[in-house]
């Protein structure tokens, strides 16, 4: 569906454009930044899992009720496209970066121990944009040639 499409894009843009407002200054609004960085990018996956739902023609009505993790663990059992998704459940994939990232946002650090928070930095930030970005391209392509 087109819509779906520019929906993903749109997603994806907005979070680039985050990315540009983030300082990694640990103050608030950084820190909401971020926290908007990561739901943009989770739009944008979701958004992706119905587009490819929708080429494939499930129950769509069962499938919007589901998380994004789940949407995808969900398309996950599609065999045209299981190892590329497989890889991203994987460390360094995407959704164990968006997990990493969201824990790393919300969960209270434990002071006792001393411990520098580097998965917070502008490189992992724009790891995880790239390869969001490189991910729909792949699955837009395998779409196409199926």
């Amino acid at each position: 569906m087109k819509l779906d499409k520019e929906l993903v894009n749109h997603y994806l843009d907005i979070a680039k454009y985050m990315l540009l407002n983030i300082k990694f200054d640990k103050t608030y609004q950084d820190k909401i930044n971020m926290s908007l960085f990561i739901l943009a990018i989770k739009e944008g996956l979701e958004n992706m899992a119905v587009e490819v739902s929708n080429l494939i023609e499930l129950d769509r009505k069962k499938f919007s009720t589901n998380n994004l993790f789940y949407k995808w663990k969900t398309l996950q059992e599609i065999e045209s496209i299981k190892t590329l998704v497989e890889q991203e459940f994987k460390k360094d994939g995407i959704f164990y970066l968006i997990n990493e990232i969201n824990d790393l946002l919300f969960k209270p650090l434990d002071t006792s121990i001393i411990l520098t928070n580097n998965k917070l930095s502008l490189k992992n930030f724009n790891k995880l944009l790239d390869k969001c970005n490189k991910f729909v391209k792949l699955l837009r392509n395998l779409q196409h040639e199926c």
